[in-house]
């Protein structure tokens, strides 16, 4: 199985255990029964998780990746700060991906959308400004980390200030022992581990067969899209199947 980690203040479902390689991990399960808890799940996040855990092969294929299961990671909803005024200068939040997921052969940062996007027009797709402005800031942070390989975050913060400051106007880099900070040099530590490469991609994820877009904007996105099978209502799905 692939690990899975999320640490967003906001989520609903945190996944924080890691499986060993070549174990499976435990079903949530009655003793007596031994029968799988069922759960059903509803929306974006929903669809997002199930793409990233039973659907996870599918996902990867389209990105002609071909990394066995028990070698990908992936990172659900990590957060760098939501919008908010900072009191004492310039924001160093830059938003929340829906995943980043990591394989020997690439990391793959991710913004889903499903079947009711407002920014579905037609057949084409569009990322927000706001959220390939995430990307930037974080590729920035990769390419910067690597190339420095600091003893902490306060020697990275004090070498790079002032060149982050002038690429991104309105940002700053977060100071030594905040949230932010430590969430960042947890995920930079983990990207950088291996010299790969980092794609962006726009998941696209429908419970209705007739609703699939067929391009995306910007260009330099890769499109992923994937059905869920709906299991009742408006498009509820069951995340073991």
């Amino acid at each position: 199985m692939p690990k899975i980690r999320s640490f967003a203040a906001e989520s609903t479902i945190h996944f924080t255990g890691m499986m060993r390689k070549g174990k499976e991990p435990p079903n949530i399960c009655s003793a007596k029964s031994k029968k799988i808890m069922k759960i059903y799940g509803y929306g974006e996040d929903a669809l997002t998780l199930w793409s990233l855990t039973t659907g996870l092969s599918e996902f990867l294929r389209q990105c002609d990746d071909s990394t066995p299961t028990d070698d990908k990671t992936v990172y659900f909803r990590p957060s760098f700060g939501r919008r908010a005024p900072n009191p004492h200068g310039k924001p160093s939040v830059f938003g929340e991906f829906d995943a980043i997921v990591t394989t020997h052969k690439a990391h793959y940062l991710v913004e889903a959308k499903w079947n009711t996007s407002s920014e579905l027009d037609e057949d084409i797709l569009t990322v927000e400004s706001r959220q390939c402005r995430r990307h930037g800031v974080l590729r920035w942070y990769v390419e910067n980390w690597k190339k420095s390989q600091p003893i902490s975050w306060s020697e990275f913060r004090s070498s790079f200030r002032e060149l982050f400051e002038a690429t991104f106007g309105t940002l700053t880099i977060p100071t030594p022992g905040t949230k932010l900070a430590k969430n960042l040099e947890f995920i930079l530590s983990a990207l950088v581990e291996q010299d790969l490469p980092l794609f962006d991609v726009l998941l696209f994820i429908t419970v209705k067969p007739s609703v699939q877009p067929k391009a995306v904007r910007p260009e330099r996105f890769r499109l992923v899209v994937m059905t869920a099978e709906n299991a009742g209502g408006d498009g509820f799905i069951d995340l073991n199947k």
